[in-house]
């Protein structure tokens, strides 16, 4: 009987590359929405992390930037 992968490496790979696509087409919005929709999906959750804070620092949200940056949550 196979067992299910705990994490699809793949998946997320191409998850962070579409984002990076974004990010690079000057879509930070889009971006991190993409990013929140996906959360759940990517294994490397320090990418996850330092993404939104690039991404909030991009868009000139520096104060949200600085929060993600010092590991600090968003409620």
């Amino acid at each position: 009987m196979l067992q299910p992968k705990p994490y699809d490496y793949e998946y997320s790979e191409l998850i962070m590359y579409q984002c990076s696509v974004l990010e690079e087409a000057g879509r930070y919005q889009d971006a991190l929405t993409h990013l929140d929709k996906f959360d759940k999906d990517i294994v490397d959750k320090l990418y996850l992390q330092e993404s939104r804070a690039r991404l909030h620092q991009l868009k000139e949200d520096n104060s949200t930037a600085l929060t993600l940056y010092r590991g600090e949550t968003l409620i």
